[in-house]
Formats: C-alpha cells, sequence, structure tokens
C-alpha cells in the first residue's frame, strides 16, 4: 500500500482490474466514497445538465440494453452485470428492444412463402364448402 501511494505520487501507478469486493468510486487517497453521496452528487449533476431525470442504478440498465442492442455477445454482458445467468439478463435487457426480435423476424419471413399457388384441387374443396348450408 505504501509503495503504491508513493508510485502514485510519482505518477507512476499502475492499473489493475478491480475485485468484487474494491469499490468502484474512491477517494483520491483509494478510500471509499459512501455510496449516498454518490446517489445525491449525480442527482445534483443531473439537475444541473437540464436532463431528464435519470438513477445512477439506470445507467447499469442503459450500458446493458445499448451493449445488447449493439450486438454483444449475451454472455459477456451477464458477466460484466454480475448476473447468475444468460436467462435474468435476457428478461430484464431484451424485452425493451424489439430491434433485437427483428433479425429473426427477417430469417422466418424468407422460409415462409408469399404466395400459395391455387389448385385445382384445392378450389373443388372451396367451392364445396362454400356452397354448404348453415
Amino acid at each position: 500500500m505504501a509503495r503504491e501511494a508513493e508510485q502514485g505520487a510519482r505518477g507512476m501507478v499502475r492499473h489493475r482490474s478491480l475485485g468484487e469486493s474494491d469499490p468502484a468510486f474512491t477517494h483520491e487517497n483509494g478510500e471509499p466514497l459512501h455510496p449516498d453521496w454518490i446517489s445525491r452528487r449525480f442527482k445534483r449533476l443531473v439537475e444541473l445538465s437540464g436532463l431528464p431525470p435519470v438513477r445512477l442504478h439506470d445507467l447499469r440498465h442503459i450500458s446493458a440494453t445499448l451493449s445488447l442492442l449493439q450486438r454483444s455477445d449475451i454472455k459477456v454482458v451477464q458477466e460484466r452485470l454480475g448476473h447468475s445467468s444468460r436467462q435474468i439478463t435476457s428478461d430484464t435487457h431484451t424485452s425493451v428492444l424489439p430491434e433485437l426480435s427483428r433479425p429473426e423476424a427477417e430469417s422466418m419471413r424468407s422460409v415462409i412463402p408469399r404466395s400459395v399457388s391455387y389448385t385445382a384441387a384445392s378450389s373443388s374443396w372451396y367451392e364445396t364448402t362454400a356452397r354448404r348450408p348453415a
């Protein structure tokens, strides 16, 4: 820890990945910021920006949804969010994106015939059925 502080003072801090228990938001000295302070500060910044109201947690959903919209692998998004399964990620984030189902609908459309040929056999069936008294 002392070595990291010394390196930080000289601008030589090596970046490392955050672990599960590492705080994402810290003071310059590495001490974690209180979550309520972060939320209040974010809310104030949103108000000052003139943007529509959005919570800090909403950014998590926005990020995941945009990743899926860009066709990111759902497994990658699931792991980034820390969900226990792909199903949770899918259920939570894909229902708001009809664009994600469009390619599947288009592929189904390509195998379904657009017109049906009219044959004499189907004509006689229709005529017999249509003329039956109710």
